[in-house]
């Protein structure tokens, strides 16, 4: 059994902070990477990153919604400078 927080259990608050800020965090990070396709992917990892939050410590230190803001930028920063590190597109061959 899950336990419980402010009467609710971890699932229901993490329901809950999805639904209402998922949507935002989506537009944030599109806007974020330049519309890049993997800013879904990042969205999904900062909200894997909200769980554990509230598993681990019960909830957030103010607003969660900043809190997901920063944690989106830390990801797209990382992202950023992965994308930086990768190389173009590889030279052709010689046949």
């Amino acid at each position: 059994m899950m336990p419980l927080v402010n009467g609710m259990d971890i699932r229901e608050r993490f329901h809950d902070l999805v639904e209402r800020y998922y949507d935002g965090a989506c537009s944030y990070c599109a806007w974020l990477t330049g519309g890049a396709p993997e800013a879904e992917d990042l969205v999904h990892e900062a909200f894997l990153a909200a769980f554990d939050r509230l598993a681990e410590k019960g909830g957030f230190e103010g607003d969660p919604a900043r809190w997901l803001r920063g944690t989106l930028r830390k990801l797209a920063h990382a992202w950023w400078r992965r994308r930086r590190r990768m190389p173009g597109k590889a030279p052709a061959g010689r046949s």
